[in-house]
């Protein structure tokens, strides 16, 4: 079975007001051993399944668009042909350099994923974005000028103080700008994030879950009407377009995490990498894992986690897998699917296929609760 292959390149320039990742400001000095940190990683994990030639590369921040091309360079030159499978790559628009695009896809590298997160400049300085709705459009412009032919932007919906006319006139804008992607998310609060101290502290308010579902369906409509299909919930691609990337950690498949507080998973055992950058530095060197710790899921937990993806997905849950899976079980969930299906949530597909409806969608987490809940 192919694997994927994450790498994490943790630098930013600024920490954004929502962000919970394991990014390091201030620490660009780092970045050309943490290069060579990556690269012995590579090498000590490629055995096993995790040997050979990835099915997809993803590489992710943190600002990848701030480490220069030479040190990516490194990480894939020595282990990674990557010629012909999708490579993919973060940046965000302040970063954006014509040189850099332009030698980034010498690498091999044939998509890019690109933070804008919003066009309208009052919501980008309220989320603690440092680049404004100018620097967003111009990067879209600046990597198709530079060759990429496969482009995705990141939206987030749900922020502070946006209404209804602020996000139409961001995704109208957004589709003149003709990604083949977009994945669009409502706002999170991570515990680690400065947005979560301002909520405890009273000092921002979110919108209403009435509003954001208003938001979502909107964009969905608005986004499908204009050639971009949703398959997955916070993703919508042109007909081709679709990131195979996600699509094989939503399928369960194996995947390498390498860098900084990277996961993995191999089909067994899950396990996450050291989290300091100093310590991950120097183990690498010493040709020592990194690995922080570890866990083995049992089979109750695995099936939680193949319903969740499942549902997430345009292709839906193969309700045979399950009852071939639990055949105890059978009959307790398919009352419970029966319900959700009569109350509009989900609906049936050929091959014995449920998959959530747009109003499933708006209050997925509850439905994919309650499937669950049959099985724990």
């Amino acid at each position: 079975m192919p694997y994927s292959l994450y790498i994490h390149l943790p630098f930013c320039r600024k920490k954004c007001h929502y962000c919970g990742f394991n990014s390091i400001t201030g620490g660009n000095d780092s970045i050309g051993a943490y290069a060579k940190a990556a690269s012995c990683e590579i090498y000590m994990r490629s055995h096993g399944i995790f040997d050979g030639k990835p099915g997809s590369v993803y590489i992710g921040g943190g600002t990848p668009s701030l480490v220069p091309v030479e040190a990516i360079k490194i990480i894939l030159e020595k282990n990674l042909p990557v010629s012909g499978i999708e490579c993919s790559i973060e940046a965000n628009p302040e970063s954006v350099e014509d040189s850099w695009l332009k030698n980034i896809l010498t690498l091999g590298i044939n998509r890019i994923s690109i933070g804008i997160q919003s066009l309208d400049d009052v919501l980008l300085n309220r989320l603690g974005r440092i680049h404004n709705a100018s620097q967003a459009r111009e990067s879209v412009y600046k990597a198709r000028h530079a060759g990429f032919n496969n482009i995705s932007v990141d939206l987030i919906f749900g922020v502070p103080g946006q209404t209804m006319d602020m996000w139409t006139r961001t995704l109208r804008d957004v589709i003149d700008l003709k990604p083949d992607h977009i994945s669009c998310y409502s706002l999170s609060i991570e515990e680690d994030s400065k947005y979560f101290e301002m909520i405890h502290n009273k000092k921002i308010q979110l919108p209403t879950s009435d509003d954001i579902s208003d938001m979502y369906i909107f964009m969905y409509d608005f986004l499908e009407m204009n050639g971009l299909k949703n398959y997955e919930i916070s993703n919508f691609a042109r007909p081709g377009y679709e990131c195979f990337h996600n699509i094989s950690y939503w399928n369960f498949s194996p995947y390498l995490g390498i860098g900084l507080s990277a996961h993995s998973f191999d089909g067994t055992i899950r396990r996450w990498n050291e989290s300091d950058i100093k310590r991950y530095i120097k183990t690498c060197f010493d040709s020592n894992d990194p690995v922080a710790g570890y866990e083995i899921p049992d089979q109750a937990e695995k099936t939680m986690e193949f319903i969740m993806l499942s549902l997430r997905t345009k292709n839906g849950l193969s309700m045979n897998r399950l009852n071939k899976t639990y055949p105890s079980k059978c009959a307790e969930f398919d009352i419970k699917i029966t319900s959700l299906i009569a109350s509009g949530f989900l609906e049936k597909r050929h091959g014995n296929i449920v998959r959530l409806t747009k109003n499933g969608i708006i209050i997925a987490d509850e439905i994919i609760t309650e499937v669950v809940s049959v099985f724990q």
